[in-house]
């Protein structure tokens, strides 16, 4: 049957869409071992997660806003879950991104003259100021990193005190 597809150039959409997988990740190139279905799985399932994590990287480093969170990540997806359904997980998830709505950021989309954190009232508001720097909030010996959860292994009593200290911050913001 297949054989007679073949020779009347009968295409499917199974032929269609392996065709469109093998060429967007590159499969015939790197598949070498075809003696049994499960090597072939198995080799094609890495070469897709090679590619995907490739692009990955790719394209955070096309955003500047992911410039820390592209600096820190080194492998795709969270090595531990740190966002629950508290009300700091979102402002969390913000500064990992690179997007925590401070006056710094607002300053680029809008005509904001004062940049001064709100809390303090010494210095520039920022993402990190508020996350390490704030004298309102209590000065950080910690970097960025471990203070976002960048780490292969959490510091939880670091990222639990992040969420305390944005959850206030979001709650004082002007």
């Amino acid at each position: 049957m297949l054989k007679m597809k073949e020779v009347e150039k009968v295409k499917s959409k199974l032929d269609t869409r392996t065709k469109f997988v093998t060429q967007k990740y590159n499969i015939n190139k790197d598949i070498t071992d075809i003696s049994s279905l499960a090597k072939l799985n198995k080799q094609v399932k890495k070469k897709i997660n090679e590619t995907a994590e490739t692009r990955w990287k790719v394209e955070m480093q096309r955003k500047s806003s992911l410039v820390l969170y592209s600096e820190s990540k080194e492998k795709y997806g969270l090595s531990e879950i740190i966002y629950s359904n508290s009300k700091a997980s979102g402002p969390l998830a913000d500064c990992r991104a690179g997007m925590l709505n401070t006056k710094t950021l607002r300053a680029k989309y809008q005509e904001i003259e004062n940049h001064i954190c709100t809390m303090c009232g010494e210095e520039e508001e920022t993402m990190v100021h508020i996350v390490l720097n704030c004298k309102e909030l209590g000065k950080r010996n910690v970097d960025i990193k471990i203070a976002l959860g960048f780490t292969e292994n959490v510091v939880w009593k670091e990222v639990n005190e992040t969420k305390k200290r944005l959850a206030i911050w979001d709650n004082r913001k002007g």
